[in-house]
Protein backbone atom coordinates (compact mmCIF):
# COMPACT_ATOMS: atom_id res chain seq x y z
CA UNK A 1 0.00 0.00 0.00
CA UNK A 2 1.08 3.59 -0.62
CA UNK A 3 -1.27 5.99 1.11
CA UNK A 4 0.69 9.07 2.18
CA UNK A 5 3.29 11.06 0.21
CA UNK A 6 5.88 13.78 0.66
CA UNK A 7 6.23 16.35 -2.15
CA UNK A 8 8.87 18.98 -1.57
CA UNK A 9 10.59 19.56 -4.91
CA UNK A 10 10.03 22.46 -7.29
CA UNK A 11 8.10 21.43 -10.45
CA UNK A 12 10.89 22.77 -12.68
CA UNK A 13 13.37 20.51 -10.89
CA UNK A 14 11.07 17.50 -11.26
CA UNK A 15 10.70 18.17 -14.98
CA UNK A 16 14.46 18.60 -15.42
CA UNK A 17 15.23 15.41 -13.48
CA UNK A 18 12.82 13.37 -15.61
CA UNK A 19 13.51 15.03 -18.96
CA UNK A 20 9.95 16.36 -19.16
CA UNK A 21 8.46 19.56 -20.49
CA UNK A 22 7.87 21.83 -17.49
CA UNK A 23 4.54 23.30 -16.45
CA UNK A 24 3.72 26.88 -15.52
CA UNK A 25 1.92 25.67 -12.42
CA UNK A 26 3.68 26.13 -9.09
CA UNK A 27 3.67 23.72 -6.17
CA UNK A 28 4.22 24.38 -2.50
CA UNK A 29 6.24 21.79 -0.54
CA UNK A 30 3.96 19.23 1.10
CA UNK A 31 5.05 16.87 3.85
CA UNK A 32 1.89 14.84 4.43
CA UNK A 33 -0.12 14.30 1.24
CA UNK A 34 -3.17 12.01 1.45
CA UNK A 35 -5.21 10.40 -1.34
CA UNK A 36 -7.51 12.91 -3.00
CA UNK A 37 -4.82 15.60 -3.11
CA UNK A 38 -3.34 16.94 -6.34
CA UNK A 39 0.11 15.52 -7.12
CA UNK A 40 2.60 15.85 -10.01
CA UNK A 41 2.78 13.16 -12.67
CA UNK A 42 4.65 12.81 -15.96
CA UNK A 43 2.65 11.74 -19.02
CA UNK A 44 3.53 11.52 -22.70
CA UNK A 45 1.82 13.68 -25.31
CA UNK A 46 1.96 13.32 -29.09
CA UNK A 47 3.05 16.64 -30.53
CA UNK A 48 5.36 18.36 -32.99
CA UNK A 49 8.98 18.28 -31.87
CA UNK A 50 11.77 20.64 -32.89
CA UNK A 51 13.67 21.05 -35.13
CA UNK A 52 11.83 19.19 -37.92
CA UNK A 53 8.29 19.28 -36.46
CA UNK A 54 8.11 15.49 -36.51
CA UNK A 55 5.23 14.11 -34.46
CA UNK A 56 6.71 12.49 -31.36
CA UNK A 57 5.60 11.44 -27.91
CA UNK A 58 7.11 13.88 -25.44
CA UNK A 59 6.95 13.68 -21.62
CA UNK A 60 5.10 16.51 -19.88
CA UNK A 61 4.75 17.35 -16.21
CA UNK A 62 1.07 17.55 -15.23
CA UNK A 63 -0.95 17.64 -12.01
CA UNK A 64 -3.57 15.01 -11.19
CA UNK A 65 -5.89 14.14 -8.33
CA UNK A 66 -4.66 11.06 -6.50
CA UNK A 67 -7.35 8.41 -6.90
CA UNK A 68 -8.15 7.07 -10.38
CA UNK A 69 -11.54 7.90 -11.90
CA UNK A 70 -12.28 6.00 -15.11
CA UNK A 71 -14.61 7.75 -17.54
CA UNK A 72 -17.51 5.46 -16.63
CA UNK A 73 -17.37 6.28 -12.90
CA UNK A 74 -20.76 7.56 -11.72
CA UNK A 75 -19.26 9.98 -9.23
CA UNK A 76 -15.98 10.94 -7.62
CA UNK A 77 -16.48 8.74 -4.54
CA UNK A 78 -14.80 5.85 -6.36
CA UNK A 79 -11.45 7.69 -6.08
CA UNK A 80 -11.30 6.96 -2.35
CA UNK A 81 -10.67 3.31 -3.23
CA UNK A 82 -8.43 3.67 -6.31
CA UNK A 83 -5.32 5.53 -5.19
CA UNK A 84 -3.39 2.23 -5.46
CA UNK A 85 -3.58 -0.47 -8.15
CA UNK A 86 -2.25 -3.95 -7.47
CA UNK A 87 0.23 -5.00 -10.16
CA UNK A 88 -0.98 -8.60 -9.93
CA UNK A 89 -4.53 -7.72 -11.03
CA UNK A 90 -4.23 -4.36 -12.82
CA UNK A 91 -4.70 -5.98 -16.25
CA UNK A 92 -8.03 -7.54 -15.23
CA UNK A 93 -9.72 -5.00 -12.95
CA UNK A 94 -12.27 -2.93 -14.91
CA UNK A 95 -11.22 0.24 -13.07
CA UNK A 96 -7.61 -0.01 -14.22
CA UNK A 97 -7.29 -2.27 -17.26
CA UNK A 98 -7.88 0.35 -19.99
CA UNK A 99 -5.41 2.79 -18.44
CA UNK A 100 -2.91 -0.05 -17.98
CA UNK A 101 -2.86 -0.58 -21.75
CA UNK A 102 -2.74 3.02 -22.90
CA UNK A 103 -2.48 5.66 -20.16
CA UNK A 104 0.68 5.24 -18.12
CA UNK A 105 2.55 7.85 -16.13
CA UNK A 106 5.42 8.44 -13.76
CA UNK A 107 4.66 9.54 -10.20
CA UNK A 108 7.70 11.36 -8.74
CA UNK A 109 7.77 11.92 -4.98
CA UNK A 110 10.34 13.03 -2.44
CA UNK A 111 9.20 10.29 -0.10
CA UNK A 112 6.27 8.32 1.21
CA UNK A 113 5.15 7.01 4.58
CA UNK A 114 4.26 3.51 5.66
CA UNK A 115 3.32 1.97 9.00
CA UNK A 116 4.71 -1.17 10.61
CA UNK A 117 2.71 -3.00 13.28
CA UNK A 118 4.27 -4.91 16.15
CA UNK A 119 3.14 -5.56 19.69
CA UNK A 120 -0.11 -3.74 19.11
CA UNK A 121 1.71 -0.52 18.20
CA UNK A 122 1.83 1.24 14.81
CA UNK A 123 5.16 2.85 13.89
CA UNK A 124 5.32 5.24 10.90
CA UNK A 125 8.36 5.20 8.60
CA UNK A 126 9.52 7.63 5.95
CA UNK A 127 10.78 5.99 2.75
CA UNK A 128 12.99 8.00 0.39
CA UNK A 129 15.58 7.55 -2.35
CA UNK A 130 18.80 6.21 -0.84
CA UNK A 131 20.87 8.27 -3.29
CA UNK A 132 18.79 11.42 -2.85
CA UNK A 133 16.47 13.01 -5.37
CA UNK A 134 13.12 11.62 -6.39
CA UNK A 135 11.53 8.24 -5.98
CA UNK A 136 9.72 7.52 -9.23
CA UNK A 137 6.71 5.20 -9.10
CA UNK A 138 4.77 3.53 -11.89
CA UNK A 139 1.33 5.07 -12.28
CA UNK A 140 -1.75 5.19 -14.47
CA UNK A 141 -3.93 8.15 -15.36
CA UNK A 142 -7.46 8.83 -16.59
CA UNK A 143 -9.64 11.78 -17.58
CA UNK A 144 -13.07 12.06 -15.90
CA UNK A 145 -15.76 14.61 -16.63
CA UNK A 146 -16.82 16.64 -13.61
CA UNK A 147 -20.51 17.47 -13.09
CA UNK A 148 -19.83 21.02 -14.37
CA UNK A 149 -18.51 19.64 -17.67
CA UNK A 150 -14.82 20.22 -17.02
CA UNK A 151 -12.31 17.37 -17.19
CA UNK A 152 -10.37 16.04 -14.21
CA UNK A 153 -7.00 14.33 -14.58
CA UNK A 154 -6.62 11.55 -12.01
CA UNK A 155 -3.94 9.01 -11.19
CA UNK A 156 -3.09 5.88 -9.24
CA UNK A 157 0.16 4.29 -7.99
CA UNK A 158 0.94 0.66 -8.81
CA UNK A 159 1.96 -1.58 -5.92
CA UNK A 160 3.58 -5.00 -5.64
CA UNK A 161 4.54 -7.43 -2.86
CA UNK A 162 7.23 -5.79 -0.74
CA UNK A 163 10.81 -6.95 -1.23
CA UNK A 164 13.96 -6.85 0.89
CA UNK A 165 14.00 -4.59 3.93
CA UNK A 166 10.76 -2.90 2.86
CA UNK A 167 8.89 -6.09 3.75
CA UNK A 168 9.90 -5.49 7.38
CA UNK A 169 7.59 -2.47 7.40
CA UNK A 170 4.66 -3.45 5.18
CA UNK A 171 3.72 -6.34 2.90
CA UNK A 172 3.16 -4.00 -0.09
CA UNK A 173 5.39 -1.43 -1.79
CA UNK A 174 5.05 0.93 -4.75
CA UNK A 175 6.42 -0.27 -8.09
CA UNK A 176 9.60 1.83 -8.26
CA UNK A 177 10.99 2.71 -11.68
CA UNK A 178 14.75 2.91 -12.13
CA UNK A 179 15.89 5.39 -14.78
CA UNK A 180 16.35 2.60 -17.33
CA UNK A 181 12.76 1.37 -16.86
CA UNK A 182 10.89 4.67 -17.20
CA UNK A 183 10.75 4.89 -21.00
CA UNK A 184 9.67 1.26 -21.19
CA UNK A 185 6.84 1.89 -18.73
CA UNK A 186 5.58 4.95 -20.63
CA UNK A 187 5.70 3.18 -24.00
CA UNK A 188 2.26 1.96 -25.04
CA UNK A 189 2.47 -1.85 -25.37
CA UNK A 190 1.53 -3.64 -28.57
CA UNK A 191 -0.76 -6.10 -26.83
CA UNK A 192 -2.19 -7.03 -23.45
CA UNK A 193 0.21 -9.98 -23.19
CA UNK A 194 3.16 -7.69 -23.91
CA UNK A 195 1.93 -5.24 -21.27
CA UNK A 196 1.69 -7.98 -18.63
CA UNK A 197 5.16 -9.34 -19.47
CA UNK A 198 6.65 -5.86 -19.34
CA UNK A 199 5.14 -5.11 -15.94
CA UNK A 200 6.30 -8.48 -14.60
CA UNK A 201 9.86 -7.66 -15.72
CA UNK A 202 9.72 -4.20 -14.13
CA UNK A 203 8.48 -5.58 -10.81
CA UNK A 204 11.13 -8.31 -10.85
CA UNK A 205 13.86 -5.69 -11.36
CA UNK A 206 12.82 -3.41 -8.47
CA UNK A 207 15.78 -3.01 -6.12
CA UNK A 208 14.56 -2.26 -2.58
CA UNK A 209 18.05 -1.15 -1.60
CA UNK A 210 17.59 2.00 -3.69
CA UNK A 211 15.05 3.01 -1.03
CA UNK A 212 16.16 4.13 2.44
CA UNK A 213 13.90 4.44 5.47
CA UNK A 214 13.81 5.82 8.98
CA UNK A 215 11.17 5.99 11.73
CA UNK A 216 9.22 9.22 12.12
CA UNK A 217 6.88 10.59 14.73
CA UNK A 218 3.22 9.71 15.15
CA UNK A 219 2.13 13.20 14.06
CA UNK A 220 2.27 12.12 10.43
CA UNK A 221 -0.83 10.05 11.09
CA UNK A 222 -2.96 13.22 11.19
CA UNK A 223 -3.35 14.77 7.71
CA UNK A 224 -3.91 18.16 9.32
CA UNK A 225 -0.19 18.16 10.19
CA UNK A 226 1.95 19.24 7.24
CA UNK A 227 5.42 20.58 7.98
CA UNK A 228 9.08 19.62 7.58
CA UNK A 229 9.33 18.11 11.06
CA UNK A 230 7.14 15.16 10.01
CA UNK A 231 9.96 13.80 7.84
CA UNK A 232 12.63 14.04 10.54
CA UNK A 233 13.92 10.75 12.03
CA UNK A 234 13.02 9.84 15.59
CA UNK A 235 14.36 7.23 17.98
CA UNK A 236 12.47 3.97 18.00
CA UNK A 237 10.53 3.39 21.24
CA UNK A 238 12.07 0.73 23.43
Amino acid sequence: MCGRLQLSTDPDEIAADLGAVATERTMEPRWNVPPGAVIPIVVERLEDAAPDRTRRRLPHLEFASWGLLPRWARDERLAAKTFNARSETVAEKPTFRDAFLSRRCLVPVTGYYEWSHAGGRAQPWRMHAAAGGQLVMAGLYEWWRNPDGSWRLSTTVLTAPAAGHLAQVHHRMPVFLAAAARDAWLTVPGSRAEAIRGLHDIVADVDPDTVARHPVGASVGDVRNDDRSLAEPVAMPI
